[in-house]
């Protein structure tokens, strides 16, 4: 027994309906009977996955299928549940050829995934007795469940993806804009698309396509920031840059106590010293800051102590989205606890954790903390009295546990308007600027509020919500302002799968797109043709799902996908579905030589096609399999088409709800091209000689004009007439 590979299925697939990660695993027919008999063995194994419940949830999985690979399934699942992962599933199926099964489960998170599939293999094969172990490669024998799940734990917190990427593709999900994840690799794990073809932006966490990079640099250094917004008239507090030595005690006398001293390029408030009063303070902040960053050899920076409130002003799109006051880390006394205690009570909050999967970040007491409450008066062991508050840090940084509050309704116009004037003096898309003021309702022109700092890449952030709903809106907001409800944001989407006719149907679709007005990826065994031209041949794609490449392609507004059966059946429809399928034919290579299991099987594969297309799937009513599938298909979900005219079969699926592109000989010279779509009807009369051309190539033309029709076009260029004017109305 051995797990093969494990593959990243973009669904939907006949493994799963959605896109998942599925391990193969390969094996012996002698392996599966030894494997059942120690079955009992394994379910009552004391590890350190009891807590998974293996005895009753294995059952629970699916059953009739082997304990070992629904213990994978369980307990992959229970890995990802126990750092917050979303999952779904899992689905298990034999393989098609060989013993064997594929374990497949729905993620949110690749490589995280991945890690769990295969850490849940070793820790299943764990449960077994030594006789078992055998058979599983060296590796995998006599793995320790719980060092198992000790390197999973370990690990995991640096595969996690970023709670604004998973804010952003719900907002995606609720308001059908199509993306996906770019991580397949951990680089690149907050990486997303959303959109798709020419219409589609990237995103890491809020960081987006769009952003400036002359901007992010200017934005990475704290003087370099105030010296760009002093020098375009922006309210930015006195400051200096100095060295580690001296330079910063001169330059504190020179702007005046009390003063800020921060690292030059910092991130999430870490060495930021507030509200030093002299010299020896200064020399403090700047060697605690020289320990924090050993490495760093640009300057610190000392600026004036602007006094105030801090809040958060965030733009997206070129407007002002929303204010945050933000709020340093600070517990409150109930006059029985100490310090020490009222932070590990803050820190029970479920809200509170990493930061990067969580609302919140957890109060700590370190070093900086223990320096703020001595600037109190206070310790890590007073006992404050009822309502006292005491500041854990000077700063009001998330990152450091802070809180917030919404202020979006108190902001001055002016100071949305001067958040907004900034991003676009930087030319950034979405920022954050950070000012200090007494009030966020009074307009910067009073001369009290000053701008702090710019982030380039700003949480999403709002009043945390027990459910989040407060961060999803605000995502979705942002989101509103880069896709407009009037813009598009997908592409349409054409699959074709059938024989050997299959390719040329696809380029039939091309040209009918083309003549329409679309730019054109065409994906077929040839390789990639975009505006038909030449793009990439076939062995430089990933042929698991070619119309990715195209998805991602900034070219492209329409995706035409020539999808063989042995492509279907190995790693389904890929790119999410598609708009109008295109079925040619059932597989007859798949149908076992026309047993009743293989004939279920290629239904399967037509069936899986039918379910993903959002508008339609294109079959001909002429061949037999495909109008018995029709027969018992919905037919709103159809569109047929045949040679033999208006036919009875024909005006009962229009009657039905299905539509319909027939064709039949005119009277005079050539064909009539007849759509129909509920009460609606229209007639072509086309030049065209059936026998010249040929049933065989008409059929084809016929399925790709279908296909037209559905997406609302009527393709004139998808016949290879001679000259103008080959096509009338009738």
């Amino acid at each position: 027994m051995e797990l093969a590979e494990i593959l990243a299925l973009p669904g939907p697939s006949l493994v799963a309906p959605e896109p998942c990660l599925c391990a193969r695993l390969e094996a012996k027919a002698s392996d599966s009977d030894l494997l059942g008999e120690h079955e009992g063995t394994a379910l009552s194994a004391d590890t350190v996955f009891a807590d998974a419940g293996c005895s009753s949830l294995a059952r629970s999985v699916e059953s009739g299928t082997p304990l070992f690979a629904r213990l994978i399934a369980l307990l992959a699942r229970h890995l990802l549940d126990i750092v917050g992962a979303s999952t779904s599933g899992p689905w298990i199926h034999p393989l098609d050829h060989g013993s064997g099964y594929h374990v497949a489960i729905g993620h949110d998170n690749r490589a995280l995934a991945d890690f769990a599939l295969r850490q849940a293999f070793a820790a299943a094969a764990s449960l077994y007795p030594p006789p078992v172990q055998a058979i599983f490669p060296p590796g995998i024998r006599d793995a320790n469940p719980a060092t198992l799940r000790a390197e999973f734990l370990a690990i995991a917190p640096r595969l996690r993806k970023s709670l604004q990427v998973k804010l952003f593709t719900k907002a995606c999900q609720q308001r059908g804009i199509p993306w996906f994840p770019l991580d397949h690799y951990p680089q690149s794990l907050n990486l997303i698309q959303i959109g798709y073809g020419r219409f589609q932006r990237l995103f890491r966490t809020t960081m987006t396509d769009r952003q400036s990079h002359l901007g992010v640099q200017v934005a990475g250094g704290k003087h370099h920031t105030a010296s760009f917004l002093r020098d375009l008239g922006f309210p930015v507090p006195k400051q200096r840059l100095a060295g580690w030595g001296h330079e910063a005690r001169e330059a504190a006398d020179a702007i005046g106590y009390p003063v800020v001293v921060k690292p030059e390029r910092g991130a999430k408030g870490s060495g930021v010293h507030v509200r030093l009063t002299d010299a020896t303070q200064v020399h403090h902040a700047v060697k605690a800051i020289g320990r924090l960053y050993p490495q760093n050899s640009a300057p610190v920076v000392v600026e004036e102590w602007v006094p105030g409130n801090d809040f958060r002003l965030l733009v997206a799109g070129g407007r002002f989205v929303s204010g945050v006051h933000r709020k340093p880390a600070q517990v409150r006394g109930d006059a029985r606890h100490t310090v020490t205690e009222l932070i590990r009570i803050a820190n029970e909050d479920p809200q509170r954790g990493d930061g990067v999967t969580t609302h919140l970040v957890r109060l700590q007491l370190g070093d900086m903390e223990r320096a703020q409450l001595r600037s109190q008066g206070i310790d890590a062991d007073t006992v404050l009295a009822q309502g006292h508050v005491a500041l854990l840090r000077g700063t009001a940084n998330l990152s450091t546990g802070g809180t917030l509050e919404v202020v979006t309704e108190r902001v001055h116009p002016d100071n949305g308007a001067l958040a907004a004037r900034v991003a676009a003096a930087l030319n950034m898309e979405i920022l954050g600027l950070d000012v200090i003021c007494p009030d966020i309702g009074v307009s910067f022109l009073d001369g009290r509020l000053k701008i702090i700092e710019v982030n380039s890449g700003p949480g999403v952030q709002a009043t945390p919500a027990s459910d989040g709903s407060g961060q999803e809106a605000r995502a979705g907001e942002i989101l509103d302002l880069l896709f407009p409800a009037d813009q598009r944001r997908s592409v349409p989407i054409v699959t074709v799968t059938g024989g050997p006719a299959a390719a040329s149907v696809a380029d039939a679709v091309s040209r009918g797109l083309t003549d329409a007005g679309y730019a054109v990826g065409l994906a077929s065994r040839a390789g990639l043709i975009v505006r038909g031209v030449p793009w990439s041949r076939l062995e430089f794609l990933d042929t698991r799902d070619p119309a990715f490449q195209l998805l991602r392609n900034r070219e492209v507004d329409a995706v035409v996908v020539e999808r063989g059966y042995g492509v279907l059946q190995d790693w389904g429809v890929g790119t999410g579905g598609c708009d109008v399928a295109i079925v040619l034919d059932e597989p007859e290579t798949l149908q076992d030589d026309a047993t009743s299991r293989g004939t279920r099987y290629a239904d399967r594969l037509v069936a899986m096609l039918i379910d993903c297309a959002r508008v339609a799937t294109v079959m001909s009513l002429d061949d037999l399999n495909c109008a018995r599938i029709a027969a018992t298909t919905p037919a709103e979900r159809l569109c047929v088409v045949s040679q033999h005219g208006w036919s009875e079969a024909v005006q009962r699926q229009v009657a039905a709800g299905a539509r319909a592109v027939v064709m039949e000989e005119a009277a005079e010279k050539g064909i009539r091209l007849i759509t129909a779509a509920g009460t609606e009807k229209s007639e072509f009369v086309l030049e065209l000689s059936p026998i010249s051309m040929g049933r065989e190539r008409l059929a084809e033309l016929l399925h790709a004009w279908a296909a037209c029709f559905c997406l609302g076009y009527s393709p004139v260029a998808i016949f290879p007439f001679p000259g103008d004017g080959p096509v009338s109305d009738g």
